[in-house]
């Protein structure tokens, strides 16, 4: 008898930076729900831009890893990826298939200036410039490989000009290996009353993965939380936070299906500051709200100094 039950794709984390993407998934069950013959081994298959599944890693009897980071993947491939077990008496079945491209920005952006008449005109010295964000896609839906923000810069004279924010811009939160969320346990409650409790992020100011960001200050506009759509209907509240938890900005959203699908959705700030600190928190007495990880979307402004 092959191992059961098949396993469960949750997770593609993209690392454009390190060429790498993290397969992540899950064997439900627990140790008295999983059966297997003899040598356990895991198998990962992936396939390029539509072609062929080919194996490209196997484990042997590790039953309680759930993660891989496969290197040396290139920019603008649509890479898929599903796995199965196999032991001495034959091959499990295959799980589903999950796709994901990593699109890499190695472009230079230019801003281009159209003046209304032919003689040149110092902008700055004109009026205060304002940021407009326009999304270009739905905030809330099943992950997609790509979507555009773009900062619209206006003037008193009507000059315009387009910047696009890449993913030299984006800040990835944890990794896909890790379990931070309550999952299939017995104690959920006190004494039949449901405990609320909220994730806290590290305090950062982005420099450990972005030198840029060092010593400068920095405007948040968007958070991207990765989720499993365990329960539909949950109220998720993102909080942001620039002096290290003493008052917090807070963007709510109401999530979910229940289909058991990987989605994200997006909470949107315009926050300026050095430091950042983002909070979670997911307080319903009902249902269940799995987050895997989040990427901040953010730009980079001047130098960042304190006055006494």
């Amino acid at each position: 008898m092959a191992p059961s039950p098949t396993p469960t794709m949750v997770a593609l984390g993209l690392w454009p930076f390190l060429g790498k993407i993290t397969v992540a998934w899950e064997w439900w069950g627990g140790a008295e729900g999983r059966s297997w013959t003899g040598t356990l081994y895991t198998q990962i298959w992936r396939n390029e831009d539509g072609g062929s599944f080919s194996q490209v890693k196997s484990f042997t009897n590790q039953p309680d890893r759930e993660a891989w980071d496969h290197a040396g993947c290139s920019s603008n491939v649509v890479y898929g990826y599903k796995l199965r077990f196999r032991d001495d008496s034959g091959n499990g079945s295959f799980s589903n298939i999950m796709y994901r491209t990593m699109y890499s920005d190695d472009t230079t952006e230019t801003i281009e200036l159209d003046e209304a008449t032919a003689d040149q005109k110092d902008l700055g010295d004109v009026a205060v410039d304002t940021i407009e964000l326009d999304e270009s896609a739905s905030g809330v839906g099943v992950i997609s490989d790509s979507t555009t923000d773009k900062i619209i810069l206006m003037d008193a004279v009507g000059d315009a000009a387009t910047l696009t924010l890449g993913t030299n811009y984006q800040y990835y939160f944890g990794d896909f290996s890790g379990k931070i969320y309550l999952e299939n346990r017995g104690y959920e409650s006190d004494d039949g009353a449901p405990i609320h409790a909220f994730w806290l992020s590290k305090k950062t100011d982005f420099a450990d993965t972005d030198p840029d960001a060092l010593g400068k200050f920095k405007t948040v506009y968007k958070v991207r939380l990765f989720y499993v759509d365990k329960t539909a209907g949950q109220t998720i509240l993102l909080s942001l936070s620039t002096d290290s938890g003493i008052t917090w900005t807070d963007s709510g959203r109401n999530v979910g299906t229940g289909d058991g699908a990987t989605k994200c959705v997006d909470f949107f700030f315009i926050e300026t500051g050095d430091v950042f600190q983002f909070k979670i928190t997911h307080n319903a007495d009902s249902g269940k709200f799995q987050w895997i990880n989040f990427e901040v979307y953010y730009s980079i402004g001047g130098d960042c100094f304190e006055v006494n």
